[in-house]
């Protein structure tokens, strides 16, 4: 079999965002936080791939709408070793009917715990709900319509970390 590579440029416009991040402590060892976030994925109306050896320029087309997302949590020392955080987090998604990019839920709990040695220990996880999603422009001629079902998926993840 032959591998053979090219150099490829893409070329469109990439989306800005603008974020709004807020937190308080509101007792003594508990602290709330929450953020906004906007970003224009509608700008991006086209990718250009130009490959110059094979002379050929494929364009991606996208048909985004804008995107928010909307977070929010509560963190809690329990005493001098121990504390832990919860946050839920919504995405909308940002489809049109032209693809399957659905809105999303996420909730996260994690935790610290400090040792006697001077190392500290975190662990956390993660639950996420993607929501169904369904194309609804295309028509037989272009290959119709696709749809998902929801589902969920998780994470989990701990570390260790000393100071020498």
């Amino acid at each position: 079999a032959t591998v053979s590579s090219f150099g490829a440029i893409g070329t469109g416009n990439l989306p800005q965002s603008v974020e709004m991040k807020l937190q308080s402590g509101v007792a003594p060892g508990w602290l709330v936080f929450g953020s906004v976030k906007w970003t224009d994925w509608s700008v991006t109306e086209q990718l250009l791939v130009n490959v110059p050896a094979l002379a050929l320029t494929q364009p991606n087309n996208y048909f985004w709408s804008d995107g928010w997302t909307v977070s929010a949590g509560v963190g809690h020392a329990f005493n001098e070793k121990l504390s832990g955080a919860a946050t839920i987090t919504w995405d909308k998604g940002i489809q049109t009917g032209w693809d399957l990019s659905s809105s999303t839920w996420t909730f996260g709990a994690g935790g610290a715990y400090k040792d006697d040695f001077g190392g500290e220990l975190r662990f956390g996880g993660g639950l996420t709900y993607i929501s169904s999603a369904a194309e609804t422009n295309y028509t037989p001629a272009t290959g119709g319509n696709s749809s998902v079902g929801g589902g969920w998926a998780w994470a989990l993840g701990a570390s260790y970390k000393t100071k020498w």
